[in-house]
């Protein structure tokens, strides 16, 4: 019986000062949620500009190919770093409005990141 009134005794302190306080945790609340969408949104930016999407036509093994490169630069702990993936894919399988504006490219490779934020239906 004692620890049961213990707990509920605490537990109507822990309301008091919920209740007293309400207006404190929810200013501190939404100031926590500007400054996360804040900071979200910048990265988010940063993350954009810095995305590449590059694509080369290559034949391998007597098949068309085209090589996708994907590069991404990025800042982490004070060093400005990049990846690189890559893929490659049968020629067939690449639109086509991708594989024109690869062929028109003199040195053989062409930025093809806004075709692929279209295909992939990615905001702006």
């Amino acid at each position: 019986m004692l620890p049961w009134l213990i707990w509920g005794v605490l537990a109507m302190l822990g309301t008091a000062a919920v209740i007293s306080n309400w207006d404190d945790f929810v200013d501190w609340f939404r100031d926590f949620l500007r400054k996360l969408k804040t900071e979200l949104a910048g990265n988010l930016k940063q993350a954009a500009r810095t995305a590449k999407i590059f694509a080369e036509l290559v034949i391998s093994g007597g098949e068309r190919l085209v090589k996708f490169i994907h590069r991404m630069s990025y800042r982490q702990n004070g060093k400005d770093c990049v990846k690189t993936t890559t893929r490659s894919v049968p020629e067939e399988e690449v639109p086509a409005e991708v594989r024109e504006k690869i062929r028109k490219q003199k040195h053989g490779q062409a930025d093809v990141t806004p075709e692929m934020k279209q295909l992939l239906q990615l905001e702006e």
